[in-house]
This record gives C-alpha cells, sequence and structure tokens, in this order.
C-alpha cells in the first residue's frame, strides 16, 4: 500500500496556475506548501499596499480609501471543511519491484475529495513553522488525496494512511493561518500610519508654501 506522490513542475503557485484553475481545469497535481516562502509572499503584498498609499491622489488619502486597499491586501488562507467524501475503489496498476524488477502490479484507487474555503494558491506556500510537505490535486474549492492499495485491501490501513496525510496537511494550514492572521491584524494599523504620515508632510509642504511672497498659479 501506498499514498501517491504527486510531483510538479518547479513553478509556483502563481499568476499562470490561478489562471489555469479559473479556466476550468479540475485540479492541479503538486506537492504542497513547498513552492514560495509565505514570508515573501505577505512582504510583498505589505510593500505594494504601503506604495499605493504613498503614490496616490492627495484626495484619495481617507480612511476609506485605505480600508478598501487593506481589504485587498489582506491574506486569504485557506480552512479545511470537515465533509470528506471518497471515491473508489477503482481498479489501476502500481509500480512495484520484483527479483530487481520493476513490474505493474494490479492495484484498487481510492480518492479522497477535502473540501476548503479561502486562496487555493496558499496550498503553495511555506510558512515559518514546516511539519511536513504533503502532496495533493489543489483545486478551486477542495484538494484531493489519491491513495493506491494492492490485494487484499485493509479499509483500516487505508483509512490510517489517509488520516496521517490529513493531519500533516491540518497541520500545514493551521500554520499558515496563524502567519496570515498576525499580518492581516497589522496591516490596517500599519496603513492608517502611513496614511497619517504623508498628509503631515503634505500639510507641512503647504505651510511652507504659504509663506511665500509669490502667488500660487
Amino acid at each position: 500500500m501506498s499514498s501517491r506522490v504527486a510531483r510538479h513542475d518547479p513553478q509556483l503557485f502563481g499568476d499562470r496556475d490561478r489562471a489555469v484553475l479559473e479556466e476550468g481545469h479540475k485540479s492541479l497535481l503538486r506537492e504542497m506548501f513547498g513552492d514560495r516562502d509565505l514570508a515573501a509572499v505577505l512582504e510583498a503584498g505589505h510593500n505594494s499596499l504601503l506604495r499605493e498609499i504613498e503614490t496616490c491622489e492627495s484626495v484619495d488619502l481617507v480612511d476609506r480609501f485605505v480600508d478598501e486597499r487593506v481589504a485587498f491586501y489582506s491574506a486569504e488562507a485557506p480552512q479545511l471543511g470537515d465533509r470528506i467524501t471518497r471515491e473508489g475503489p477503482r481498479k489501476t496498476t502500481l509500480d512495484i519491484v520484483e527479483f530487481g524488477c520493476e513490474v505493474k502490479a494490479p492495484a484498487w484507487e481510492f480518492t479522497f475529495d477535502i473540501p476548503f474555503t479561502g486562496d487555493p494558491r496558499f496550498f503553495g506556500y511555506r510558512p515559518s513553522i514546516v511539519t511536513g510537505l504533503p502532496c495533493a490535486q489543489v483545486a478551486l474549492s477542495s484538494l484531493r488525496l489519491t491513495i493506491d492499495a494492492t490485494d487484499p485491501i485493509d479499509a483500516k490501513q487505508i483509512e490510517a494512511l489517509f488520516d496521517r496525510e490529513l493531519d500533516t496537511i491540518r497541520k500545514m494550514v493551521d500554520a499558515v493561518n496563524a502567519q496570515t492572521k498576525e499580518f492581516n491584524q497589522l496591516l490596517k494599523p500599519q496603513a492608517h500610519n502611513v496614511m497619517d504620515a504623508r498628509k503631515e508632510r503634505l500639510a507641512r509642504a503647504e505651510r511652507t508654501a504659504s509663506e511665500m511672497t509669490y502667488p500660487r498659479a
């Protein structure tokens, strides 16, 4: 019995991968949580937000605009659902080694569907605390984990293997959520601090200009 190992190209869960998902492809096969550093992803969003506030029109320096941009850049980490379903058994083959030769043995395939909400790209980001790198198919709203087993099928062993993989996924999702929650909590006050500082600089420049002898054109 073995868990099917899903490998993928080295490109991250980025804009290209998201476009493929949104075009209607059912899923992408990949090793999870190993592509990009989550801290770097969050930092890039943080820097983009502050850059928008520093460069927007002065009339946009109001709470409503800043709050809208904070909501846009806030991280929506995945939340796993509880309604897990199973497909199979389906006939398949499993590569095994017998007497030094690789042969294809008859096997059974079971696929478990794990629903989630949130941004699927976060399954490609590595949190600061890593407890494992599970493999699964990542779709827009579910993970699909496939387990192959040769005869005789043992239901308890199959479920034990799945539960072990699921536990690893849950721990990694928890780590992602903890890190993104901290990021989201700091985002709004930092954004408002930058807005207030820029408004003060603009006001100071206006006061200085008003002291000039020559009038505004």
